[in-house]
């Protein structure tokens, strides 16, 4: 028995010499056509779909075409299409109907999808240069959703684990670098208000200590546990102490950007921003011998990503605390890849409100994660990320409840401990979009 076919009229991207018409190859072209006229064509805005609905005045007449397809390769069809989009009968211009791909018109509303009906059809929109994907809403709230990537982490771990240390003191908010007053962000005055032209000399000595005192502790509790390390560091802050480079290098630490200065860029204009990264990159190949390939800014603007993408020499950045898996974004030029950083799993709660009070408090916390996490990777492996500052967790009594950590983390079996310079190679190698 043959199930008979369904006839199906495309209006938009699966249309002849659109993108996704390929999902209609090996369908059955019948004819050109168009609608009665009562309905109307909208564009997602960033002009990569169209939506038609039935409207009950001011209708037009979409041009389109008809497709024959068979069961299976309408069900392909149709699960090609994004959330929301739903097949119904439209009726065309000589009083058949056929299926086409409706979307709600409270939804189009909502969205703020473009109406193009005047334009004379999906092809001609396109071919006018009308489209604007700048005003695509940008965030991404779907992201792996209850489908995470069955993915395999080396030495077959349920959870690959990453300690970062932000090396940022010299490279802070100060009069003595050009700023217009003194650093105000995490140090052990919460709360600490930014002094205008003048130094704060116990906020410098905080940071001071942070180089001077904080990093060697760190650098003693991983490197005695042979335990990698990926460093965030400032260039500014970097090129102030060699011996401490030398430290990293030494104990075979990934060094990657924290940008070219510890300040904050929401409100720097772009072209600024552009050149500190410019900058900052020249300075850590001076200092390191050789150039970035990961970029962290933390206090980052709207532009910061776009620059790192056009830069193209990054392998990854961590300006995203949203997912527990890295992930792809895509530009015109190439994917890029994100690996999700941490504000939770962090020593910078022992200078916020509500944050740790004690270093009991930061055990608990990061025990109680990494389990949770290394659970969930018996089924779907998981990656935690730990972030810690010299001036911060290099304190004795943070350092100790670190310490206590970092003996729970190696005690445990199936446990990927790395660089994020690690995970990012092992992306790439392994789960390249598409």
């Amino acid at each position: 028995m043959t199930l008979e076919k369904q006839r199906v009229f495309i209006c938009g991207s699966a249309l002849k010499g659109q993108p996704d018409h390929q999902n209609l190859q090996t369908a059955e072209f019948v004819r050109s056509a168009q609608t009665a006229p009562k309905y109307r064509l909208h564009a997602a805005a960033n002009g990569w779909h169209p939506a038609i609905y039935e409207v009950e005045t001011n209708g037009i007449a979409i041009p389109g075409e008809l497709y024959d397809l068979s069961p299976e390769q309408y069900a392909y069809l149709i699960s090609t299409e994004p959330p929301h989009m739903y097949p119904a009968e439209v009726l065309l211009e000589n009083g058949e109907t056929a299926i086409a791909i409706l979307y709600p018109k409270v939804l189009i509303d909502e969205f703020g999808w473009t109406d193009i009906s005047d334009y004379g059809g999906w092809a001609n929109y396109k071919a006018s240069g009308k489209s604007d994907p700048s005003v695509l809403y940008p965030r991404d709230m779907v992201g792996y959703g209850g489908n995470p990537p069955q993915l395999s982490w080396p030495q077959g771990a349920h959870l690959a684990v990453q300690f970062v240390i932000n090396y940022e003191e010299g490279g802070e908010n100060c009069i003595l670098h050009g700023d217009p007053a003194s650093e105000a962000f995490l140090s052990e005055i919460v709360g600490a208000q930014a002094l205008p032209g003048v130094r704060h000399m116990n906020m410098e000595s905080i940071y001071e200590y942070g180089s001077r005192s904080g990093f060697w502790r760190l650098h003693r509790l991983f490197s005695t546990r042979g335990i990698p390390v990926t460093v965030y560091g400032i260039a500014m802050a970097l090129m102030r102490n060699p011996e401490a480079v030398a430290a990293m290098q030494a104990a075979d630490w990934e060094i990657a950007s924290h940008g070219y200065r510890w300040i904050d860029y929401q409100y720097v204009d772009e072209a600024t921003e552009l050149e500190h990264m410019q900058r900052a990159i020249a300075i850590h190949q001076a200092v390191t011998g050789s150039r970035p390939l990961g970029w962290y800014t933390g206090r980052n603007s709207p532009n910061t990503r776009k620059l790192v993408m056009e830069e193209g020499g990054f392998l990854y950045d961590a300006d995203s605390y949203g997912d527990d898996l890295p992930y792809w974004v895509h530009s015109e030029a190439k994917p890029h890849l994100v690996i999700p950083y941490t504000l939770d799993n962090n020593d910078m709660r022992f200078a916020t409100n509500q944050g740790f009070n004690c270093g009991d408090q930061f055990f608990t916390y990061l025990r109680d994660a990494f389990d949770m996490l290394y659970a969930e990777g018996e089924t779907a492996p998981k990656m935690m990320s730990i972030g810690l500052h010299c001036r911060l967790a290099g304190r004795p009594g943070r350092a100790a409840a670190l310490a206590r950590f970092l003996d729970y983390v190696q005690a445990r079996d199936r446990v990927w401990l790395c660089k994020r310079i690690d995970i990012a190679h092992h992306w790439h190698q392994h789960y390249l979009p598409g």
